[in-house]
């Protein structure tokens, strides 16, 4: 979804997100890390176990803290992938990614 043909920078696949002093804050499917962005699937799962859940917000609030951005997307977000494209499109400008020749 978030590979060639979107116009998208390569995203890196399981990427560990650390603070400026190494401690891990968390792996992310997802990620553009010269952009400090990363993109999070909520599964049902992460949804229905209180745990996950609470340690999902944790990740997140840990990852902002350090100035990464989290885009969230659910099963419904990816079936209508464009629009799901545009967001992760969206954020990373924000973060400074300028399109160009691939």
């Amino acid at each position: 979804m978030l590979t060639s043909g979107t116009g998208l920078p390569a995203p890196v696949l399981d990427h560990d997100v650390c603070d400026d002093r190494g401690r891990f804050l968390g792996c992310s499917e997802i990620a553009y890390p010269a952009f400090r962005t990363a993109v999070e699937y909520e599964g049902d799962y992460h949804r229905t176990d209180r745990r996950r859940w609470q340690s999902d917000i944790e990740k997140y609030q840990a990852y902002a803290a350090v100035g990464w951005r989290v885009v969230q997307v659910t099963a419904d977000h990816l079936r209508v992938p464009r629009r799901t494209v545009q967001r992760v499109r969206e954020v990373l400008l924000q973060a400074g990614w300028r399109p160009g020749p691939h």
